[in-house]
């Protein structure tokens, strides 16, 4: 039989205990202290650690977070190791003011742990298991007395009591099952008429099902054809794999075969320039640009003559137009002079006659004759020459007039005669310039257009001794003048030259890269692959390639896009078997189902008796499994009575009315004294431990037995410990009274210093 033994406690920041361990040996221990040292924190964190599930009371006063750790603490922590059947397993609980409690529980072997269960509930019904109680309270209601509930059994009404120990052993789940069952037997009502649906829905599920057998063979098919198809694709995609591994091989050759054409078309390209360069060379030899400049200069000098002359006989013109056609210069002169000598002429007969005016007025005489003349003849004389002085001045300001007109004339005559002089050196001057220009030039000419005419002689006879594209090219530009013709032939001879470098610099690079090249192996393999590909050599290759690889990609494409849609076909034909497997599936459990409806409508009657006359709390078995536990509850009690060698036995009445008999005959509970009901207490619960887990208790905890018995009794009571202890493997009393010190196989003591309660053994 399996011994269950409390080994040690492990207490951090839980009320007042900052870091105690208590060990818990076999026998009589006596954990002792006054009021308020933490005693019953230690029960009441056994309690906690082994029966607390995270729903209800945690067992410990107060109960929430805050109450149970220490003041100022924000974690703490409770380990409770314990033994039963020889094999140690410990608890440990982690509680936190800002986290959700943890929980673990381990078996230790050889000194290392092994987890057995995690969290608040997965831990209290693994050591449920361990202990095989069906719930918590057994402990509670059992083998741990906690402080002022020693005699909560035996106070409790008969009703009350019943139902606790009714609760405790586990007989409320016949009622459960009552219940279930009725629910079972409701639920069988229901299925009578589901059976009907169930008919109801194989027939529509056999409907689909042909429905289903249809579709899949129309959907084979055409897998079938697509399988056809995408094996065609295949074969065609290797055809073109081939193909195109082919020309991807002519491709590689290509560019060597391309490197030795472009060699051969540039070699000959270098003796077609060559040729040309030789036949221009003659060009080379003239210098059109100053032939050009000289034709030019000589051009501008004939037109420059030619606008001289025009000028030379427009500034005539114009001294004509001044001096009068068949008239000089030096006529326009003497004219001037002429002119000024009668305006002097003037002057003088006007002063003349101005004197006369004087004379007369002054004595009264005649200027010519000297005799004095009358009053009339000196005004008809003064008058006449007043007259003459009109006269003269209208005259002489008529001739300043002339003069002046005569002068500006002259101005402008000699200044057109002097640009004649210089328009006629100039012409002079360009004439002799034309002169020299034509000798320079013929020379140059004459050559030119006889080199000019002879090339163009052979562009007319078609016999130019140089390739098709340069000949074209000095053909079309012979068409022009000779200058032109020969400027842009010298122009292309330096183009052929530069060509020339160019072709030489690009055959350098392709022999470099044809270096090592075996020509003939390439050429033959090149014409063979032409050959089976069934191409012209001259094919544009890398076109080719490209096409056969696009064509390929688009037929891998359809090849892809075929084997999706075979995919797809197959994915759907899997689908609808796997529908029509399903709903074969559904249709066998359905008439299983109907075939079970049927077997449960036969056990109807059966399951009515069990749920009315069997079952449930006032059923038959649970009227008999009450007696039972009534009868061996009185038995065990009184056994453990006679033990302790106290004169009494009780009687628990049917309804669980507890009936005290000792030498006075019958008495109630309410009636013993205090130290026969803590006896009456102890003994009901050890006999309920006995009841409920079929053996003996190994242990047994007592927490503060002795509140309110005299000393006597208290005597009383710890007499009666120690005979409980010489039955049970361990016994642990929680107590202010020292007296158990007397008694105790192990003695340890609780004290506080400050706010801080500590544990030693005495």
């Amino acid at each position: 039989m399996s011994v269950a033994l409390l080994k040690r406690v492990e207490l951090k920041n839980i009320l007042s205990h900052e870091n105690t361990t208590v060990e818990l040996p076999r026998g009589l221990v006596a954990i002792v202290g006054p009021n308020g040292a933490g005693k019953s924190t230690i029960i009441d964190s056994v309690v906690y650690a082994l029966l607390y599930s995270g729903r209800g009371s945690s067992g410990i006063r107060g109960g929430r977070k805050s109450d149970i750790l220490r003041r100022g603490a924000r974690s703490g922590e409770i380990v409770v190791e314990f033994e039963v059947g020889g094999r140690v397993y410990r608890v440990r609980r982690r509680i936190s003011s800002g986290r959700p409690e943890e929980a673990e529980l381990y078996e230790v072997v050889g000194g290392r742990e092994k987890l057995l269960a995690h969290g608040l509930e997965q831990v209290y019904r693994g050591i449920l298991s361990i202990l095989r109680i069906p719930v918590g309270d057994v402990l509670r209601a059992s083998i741990i007395s906690r402080q002022d509930e020693l005699t909560l059994l035996i106070d409790s009404p008969p009703a009350k009591r019943k139902q606790m120990i009714l609760q405790l052993l586990g007989l409320e789940e016949l009622e459960k099952v009552r219940e279930l069952l009725g629910e079972e037997v409701r639920k069988l009502v229901v299925e009578k008429g589901r059976g009907i649906e169930i008919e109801r829905s194989l027939a529509r599920k056999k409907r689909r099902i042909s429905e289903l057998e249809d579709e899949v063979r129309r959907l084979e098919e055409e897998v079938r054809s697509y399988e056809e198809r995408v094996e065609e694709l295949r074969r065609e995609l290797e055809q073109r794999r081939q193909r195109l591994a082919l020309l991807e091989e002519l491709r590689a050759l290509y560019e060597v075969y391309r490197l030795l054409e472009d060699r051969r078309r540039v070699s000959r390209s270098i003796e077609c320039v060559v040729g040309a360069i030789k036949f221009l060379e003659d060009v080379e030899g003239i210098d059109v640009d100053y032939l050009e400049k000289l034709l030019r200069d000589y051009e501008d000098a004939k037109v420059k003559a030619e606008q001289l002359r025009r000028r030379v006989e427009d500034s005539r013109r114009k001294l004509e137009s001044i001096i009068g056609a068949g008239r000089s210069v030096a006529m326009l002169e003497e004219e001037l002079r002429k002119a000024i000598e009668e305006e002097q002429k003037t002057w003088a007969e006007l002063e003349i006659m101005q004197g006369t005016v004087s004379v007369i007025e002054g004595s009264g005489v005649c200027p010519v004759c000297g005799r004095e003349l009358a009053a009339k003849d000196v005004h008809r004389i003064k008058q006449e020459v007043v007259d003459k002085l009109k006269l003269l001045r209208s005259r002489i300001e008529e001739l300043r007039r002339r003069r002046r007109e005569l002068e500006e004339r002259l101005e402008r005559a000699k200044a057109v005669e002097s640009e004649v002089a210089r328009l006629e050196g100039a012409v002079s001057e360009v004439d002799t310039r034309i002169s020299e220009l034509r000798k320079r030039v013929l020379p140059i000419a004459r050559r030119s257009i006889e080199l000019y005419r002879s090339i163009k002689e052979l562009v007319g006879r078609g016999s130019l001794p140089l390739c098709d594209e340069e000949a074209r090219y000095v053909a079309s530009v012979i068409s022009r003048g000779y200058i032109s013709a020969l400027k842009e032939l010298q122009r292309y001879l330096n183009t052929l030259k530069g060509r020339l470098r160019s072709y030489e610099e690009m055959l350098r690079s392709l022999e470099v890269r044809l270096r090592g090249i075996d020509e003939r192996r390439v050429v033959e393999r090149f014409r063979e692959l032409t050959k089976r590909l069934g191409i012209p050599r001259d094919s544009d290759v890398v076109r080719l390639y490209d096409d056969a690889k696009r064509e390929a990609e688009n037929l891998e494409q359809e090849l892809h896009d075929a084997e999706k849609r075979l995919e797809s076909l197959k994915s759907r034909l899997t689908s609808l078997l796997e529908q029509k497997t399903s709903l074969e599936r559904e249709v066998r459990e359905y008439e299983e189902e109907l075939r079970e409806i049927k077997r449960k409508e036969r056990l109807y009657d059966l399951l009515e008796v069990l749920r009315t006359r069997i079952l449930g709390k006032d059923g038959e078995i649970a009227k008999r499994l009450t007696a039972r536990a009534r009868t061996m509850l009185e038995r065990f009690s009184n056994e453990i009575l006679r033990h302790l060698g106290l004169p009494m036995s009780v009687r628990i009445t049917p309804d669980f009315d507890m009936v005290v008999v000792n030498e006075l005959g019958e008495i109630p509970v309410k009636n013993l004294s205090g130290g026969e009901k803590t006896a009456l207490a102890i003994s009901m619960r050890i006999a309920l431990a006995y009841t409920i887990m079929g053996k003996m208790p190994s242990f047994f905890i007592l927490d503060e037995p002795t509140v309110h018995l005299d000393e006597e009794r208290r005597r009383s009571l710890f007499d009666m410990i120690r005979r409980i202890s010489g039955r049970l493997p361990q016994v642990i009393v929680v107590t202010h009274d020292r007296e158990v010190i007397d008694i105790a196989d192990h003695v340890l003591e609780v004290f506080k210093e400050g706010t801080r309660s500590y544990v030693r053994p005495v």
